[in-house]
């Protein structure tokens, strides 16, 4: 991921290490849209910026397209209801390190009688990385805790269905996304969580970044609210 030029969020990484492929094998880029900033900014650069090159070599003849997330759900429920693993997975190769795969799809049904329409809930997203909620084809947006502060999604009743199956997708994008289901859980809380890390974390190097370069006559207001709310 490359982020813009003096945004400390995370840094820039511009190159990929492929390891154990073959000539002839196919290279799928996925790359995502996520959003532009909403303060002033001389450049905000997302995407693939340049050349893509293999060994110094630009590679030619791409097909652009773009994600049929209809498609995706019902890939991920029935793959779900089989309870088959995903087929683009390769096998294991002998003698070679397995890197982390991504991103990856988590599905989860489930049947409840509760009157939805008058309730509300919070999708947890604190064992996850980074990506997106789908709740019966209704998308309820991006989670990325490592940002935060906010740890959770708001989700409507009215996105469940009373007395039938309801389904959960998590698309899941972050470096791990393939761990293992065990070290994964789909979890509703009543009510919603913001953390504030001890060190700041990377969500408040960008709060910071952006009053220090756009508003520094209220960067001092600033941190004396932090102080309070940390307090």
């Amino acid at each position: 991921m490359c982020y813009s030029k003096g945004n400390p969020r995370l840094p820039c990484k511009t190159f990929l290490e492929l390891k154990g492929v073959k000539p002839g094998q196919k290279l799928n880029i996925l790359v995502e849209s996520n959003g532009r900033q909403t303060f002033p900014t001389i450049t905000d650069p997302k995407g693939i910026l340049s050349n893509v090159t293999l060994s110094g070599k630009p590679l030619f003849k791409w097909l652009q397209c773009g994600l049929e997330f209809n498609l995706l759900r019902s890939e991920a429920l029935r793959l779900y209801r089989a309870q088959q693993p995903p087929p683009s997975l390769p096998p294991p190769q002998e003698g070679v390190e397995e890197a982390p795969l991504g991103p990856a799809l988590y599905a989860l049904c489930f049947t409840t009688h509760m009157p939805w329409a008058g309730f509300h809930t919070f999708f947890d997203s604190r064992n996850w990385t980074k990506g997106m909620l789908i709740i019966n084809g209704f998308n309820l947006g991006r989670y990325w805790p490592e940002i935060g502060p906010q740890m959770t999604l708001y989700v409507p009743g009215a996105v469940f269905h009373s007395g039938e199956e309801s389904d959960v997708i998590v698309m899941e994008m972050g470096e791990n996304a393939n761990a293992s289901t065990a070290q994964r859980s789909i979890e509703f809380v009543g009510e919603p969580i913001f953390e504030y890390k001890a060190d700041g974390g990377v969500g408040e190097s960008r709060l910071k970044h952006h009053y220090q370069h756009y508003h520094p006559e209220k960067s001092e207001h600033w941190k004396s609210q932090r102080g309070r709310q940390k307090g």
